[in-house]
C-alpha cells in the first residue's frame, strides 16, 4: 500500500512539474503538505487479545517467529476503494489511497514468540482479524481453532481466541533460472514431487505441489527430503518450456544452488477474418504441425484464436465453418521463438452447396431464434435427415449447408421450428442458389376433447400429424382425466389427430380425426370408438401370457398390440379393443384368429 502511495504521488509530482514548465517544485510542498493533512478513517479500538503457541511437528517450541495480525475487512472499505491511476479525479483517488494505508498500519499487531513459543497480540479491538506468522527457516502448515487460508491470507481470529501454529523446518534453496527473455519481475513455477514421502515429514494428503520463484526471490523452501523438481516458466504471458532436476534437501546443511534451463516456447495469435454476410457465424479453426495431428487451442472470442507452449516451427492453420466439412481458409506459419501473428482469411461457402434462407414472422419482421431440421430424399423411400443449428441469423436471414457434398438430384426439404408459432416446411430446388422466403402465418392453438375417455382408462394420448405425413408428427402429452388436452402452438392446415391407448398392457390405435386449422384458438373433438373385452380360455399348462395383435398393413395400426395374463381360472381378457380383425397367440403356442366385435372368445390349447 505504502508503494502504492508512493507511486501516486510521484506521479503527481512528476505531472505538476512537467506542465509548469519547473515551477511544479514550489507546488511539490503543498501537495505534500495536503498528503499529510489528510485525517484516516475511524479506527476501532479495544483492549482484547489474541494469544497463542508456536511449535513443530514435534512438539518443540519455536522461538523468535514474528506473528502479526490485520483487521479483516470487506469492501466497502472505510474509506471509498478508489485506484488512483483510473478515472479523472486524480486528487480524490490518491487521498483514498493514503487513508487505506493509514487504515492498515494503524489496525496492525506485531509481536515476536518467546522461549516457549508463546505469543500474545494485545490492544485488539472486537472484529475479525486475520493472523500471520512467519519466520525463515520454518513453513507454517495451520492453526488451531482458525482456518489456515493460502496464499498468504492468515488464519481467522478473534479476541479471546487462543491459537497453535505448527511450523515444519524447511531449507532454502537457492534457484537459478536461464532462460531468454527472463525479466526483472518475471515468475516461474517450481513443480515438485516428493520421492521419498511420509506423511510424518510433512502434514499434507498429496505427494505435489508447487512454489513460486520469481528473480526478486530467487530461492524455494521446502521440507527436508528427496524431491523431483520442474520448472515451468511464464515470460510476459508467453509460454515458457520446462526442465526437470533432482535434489536431496536436509535440515543444517545449505544445499548447493540448482540451475534450470527453460528454453522459451511459443505462442501463436491468429485473427480471423470473415466475408461481411457471415461476421456472425461460428467456426472451427484448427492447428497441425505439419506431418502432425491437430493442436488443441482456445478461442477468445471476437475472432481470435491462440495456442500456446509450441515449438517453433512451420504449421498449418485450418477453418471451417460449423455448417461446412471442407476447409473454408486455410495458411502456413512459420512460427518463432515468443509471439508470432498470424491472419486467417476465410471464404464464403460455395453458393451451390447451401441453401440461404429468409424466415419471417406473421408481421413480417425476421426471425433469428430458429431450429432447423433438413431432409434430402435422393429417390423415393430414401432419406438422409440432419439436425442443424441456426447458422447466421441475421436480419432473418440463414445459411444452411446441403446434407449431400455430392450435389444429387433429389428433394430438399427444410423443417423450421419457432417456439411461439410452431413449425413450417419449405421445398428447396437445389439447382437454386436464390434466397428462399420462409414465412410464419398466425399460429393455431388446439383444445381437444376426447368423449368418453374414462371409457378407456384414462390411457389415451393424442398424435398429430401434417395430414398423415408421419415426418411432420408431434408426441403428444397424455390427455387429462376429463379427456381434454390444449395444444400448440401449431402452423395453420390440415392435420390428422391420431388416438392411441398406452398403458401396461396395451399399445394401440383407436381411430383418428381429420381437422383443417386455422389462426387462433380451435375446438376440436375426436370421437372414441366403442371398445370390446376379449375373453381367451386356455386349455395348455403351466403359466402364459395372451398377445392380441392387428391383422393389417396399416402402418398406424399394424404394431397395435394387447397382452394380458392367463388367470387362475384359465381365462385371460384383453380390454379395451376396438373393431376389426386380430390374431391370438400365447407365449406357450397356440394361435386363433377373430373378428371383433362378431367374435369376442377364442380357446387355444
Amino acid at each position: 500500500m505504502f508503494a502504492l502511495v508512493a507511486f501516486a504521488l510521484g506521479l503527481v509530482c512528476g505531472f505538476v512539474a512537467f506542465s509548469d514548465g519547473g515551477r511544479g517544485g514550489k507546488r511539490l510542498s503543498s501537495l505534500r503538505a495536503h498528503l499529510e493533512a489528510i485525517e484516516g478513517p475511524e479506527v476501532p479500538v479495544g483492549d482484547g487479545t489474541i494469544a497463542g503457541i508456536v511449535r513443530t511437528q514435534n512438539g518443540e517450541p519455536v522461538a523468535g517467529m514474528r506473528v502479526w495480525a490485520e483487521v479483516e475487512v470487506e469492501w466497502p472499505f472505510p474509506c471509498e476503494r478508489v485506484d488512483p491511476l483510473e478515472g479523472e479525479d486524480l486528487e480524490h483517488g490518491v487521498t483514498n489511497a493514503v487513508r487505506q494505508y493509514l487504515w492498515l498500519r494503524e489496525t496492525r499487531r506485531t509481536t515476536e514468540t518467546d522461549a516457549s513459543g508463546r505469543f500474545v497480540l494485545r490492544g485488539m479491538a472486537d472484529r475479525d482479524y486475520a493472523v500471520y506468522a512467519h519466520k525463515r527457516g520454518y513453513a507454517v502448515e495451520d492453526a488451531y481453532p482458525g482456518m489456515q487460508f493460502t496464499d498468504g491470507y492468515g488464519t481467522s481470529a478473534r479476541p479471546g481466541d487462543e491459537l497453535e501454529f505448527s511450523a515444519i523446518p524447511v531449507v532454502r534453496l537457492p534457484v537459478e533460472i536461464h532462460a531468454d527473455g527472463l525479466a526483472p519481475g518475471d515468475r516461474v513455477d517450481i513443480e515438485w514431487s516428493r520421492l521419498d514421502w511420509s506423511r510424518l515429514d510433512w502434514d499434507r494428503e498429496d505427494d505435489s505441489s508447487f512454489e513460486t520463484w520469481s528473480t526478486l526471490e530467487p530461492w524455494i523452501e521446502l521440507p527436508p527430503g528427496r524431491y523431483e523438481l520442474r520448472a515451468v516458466a511464464e515470460f510476459d504471458s508467453l509460454s515458457g518450456g520446462s526442465d526437470t532436476k533432482s535434489v536431496t534437501l536436509r535440515l543444517g546443511k545449505d544445499p548447493d544452488p540448482i540451475a534450470f534451463e527453460v528454453r522459451m516456447l511459443s505462442t501463436l495469435q491468429v485473427r480471423v477474418e470473415k466475408p461481411p454476410e457471415l461476421m456472425d457465424t461460428e467456426l472451427k479453426v484448427a492447428l497441425f504441425r505439419i506431418g502432425d495431428e491437430e493442436l488443441a487451442g482456445v478461442d477468445m472470442g471476437l475472432g481470435q484464436f491462440i495456442w500456446r507452449e509450441l515449438e517453433p516451427g512451420t504449421y498449418r492453420v485450418s477453418g471451417n465453418w460449423v455448417f461446412g466439412s471442407e476447409a473454408a481458409g486455410t495458411t502456413t506459419v512459420v512460427v518463432g521463438p515468443g509471439l508470432t501473428e498470424a491472419v486467417l482469411e476465410m471464404a464464403a461457402p460455395d453458393p451451390a452447396k447451401r441453401f440461404v434462407l429468409r424466415v419471417l414472422g406473421p408481421d413480417g419482421r425476421p426471425l433469428d431464434d430458429l431450429q432447423f431440421n433438413q431432409t434430402f430424399t435422393p429417390e423415393p423411400g430414401q432419406e438422409i435427415e440432419s439436425a442443424l443449428d441456426p447458422v447466421t441469423t441475421k436480419n432473418g436471414t440463414h445459411y444452411l449447408y446441403r446434407i449431400d457434398n455430392e450435389r444429387r438430384a433429389g428433394t430438399y426439404r427444410v423443417d423450421v421450428s419457432h417456439d411461439d408459432y410452431g413449425d413450417v416446411s419449405v421445398i428447396l430446388d437445389p439447382a437454386s442458389t436464390a434466397t428462399n422466403e420462409v414465412r410464419f402465418a398466425a399460429p393455431a392453438f388446439v383444445d381437444a376433447t376426447v368423449p368418453g375417455h374414462a371409457r378407456a382408462g384414462g390411457d389415451c394420448v393424442l398424435q398429430f400429424f401434417r395430414d398423415y405425413d408421419t415426418s411432420m408428427g408431434w408426441e403428444v402429452e397424455r390427455l387429462g382425466k376429463d379427456g381434454q388436452l390444449r395444444f400448440g402452438p401449431v402452423q395453420p392446415g390440415a392435420y390428422i389427430l391420431i388416438l392411441r391407448l398406452e398403458s401396461d398392457t396395451a399399445n394401440a390405435y383407436l381411430g383418428n380425426e381429420r381437422v383443417v386449422l386455422k389462426s387462433g384458438e380451435q375446438p376440436v373433438t375426436v370421437r372414441l370408438p366403442e371398445l370390446h373385452t376379449v375373453r381367451v380360455v386356455w386349455e395348455g399348462t403351466g403359466k402364459a401370457e395372451v398377445r392380441l395383435t392387428t391383422l393389417s398393413d396399416a402402418p398406424h395400426i399394424r404394431s397395435n398390440e394387447w397382452t394380458a395374463e392367463v388367470g387362475s381360472d384359465g381365462v385371460a381378457e384383453l380390454r379395451l379393443v376396438p373393431a376389426g380383425r386380430y390374431a391370438i397367440t400365447t407365449t406357450r403356442g397356440g394361435s386363433a384368429e377373430i373378428e371383433v366385435p362378431t367374435q369376442l372368445e377364442a380357446t387355444l390349447r
